[in-house]
């Protein structure tokens, strides 16, 4: 009966890891622009993955100064590698100046055309440099 409860203990210990594992990772942010009213942004390189004609990653947007008590965003984009290049966001989750989460949502949104020049393209850019 020991030998079966160890064993049931062990099997859930391992289950815990393959169920968490994914959504615990250390981020590799690298700064990449900054928009006119101060707000950074910034690539989770370690987060960039390509898979056919998709693209993903994680972005993160910090404000100088709180804006409707948001201080920070994270999101999480894909971009369809095509002519021409799409995207849209998959979550986004904000944080106040705390570090408390104020908004967490994760319905994709509609696709949308990656204007040139704008911060969306700049990080899609310095996504596909990252891209395996």
């Amino acid at each position: 009966m020991k030998k079966r409860i160890w064993w049931l203990g062990a099997v859930a210990f391992i289950l815990s890891f393959w169920i968490v594992a994914p959504f615990c990772y250390a981020a590799n942010w690298d700064y990449v622009c900054a928009s006119k009213d101060g707000t950074s942004y910034y690539l989770d390189i370690s987060s960039v993955e390509k898979q056919g004609e998709y693209l993903r990653f994680w972005r993160k947007g910090v404000h100088q100064e709180s804006q409707d008590g948001e201080k920070e965003f994270r999101s999480y984009h894909e971009v369809h590698l095509a002519n021409p290049l799409e995207i849209r966001m998959l979550q986004i989750v904000s944080y106040d100046d705390n570090g408390n989460v104020i908004r967490n949502y994760s319905n994709p949104t509609e696709w949308q055309s990656l204007r040139s020049g704008s911060i969306l393209y700049a990080l899609a850019n310095a996504a596909m440099h990252y891209a395996q």
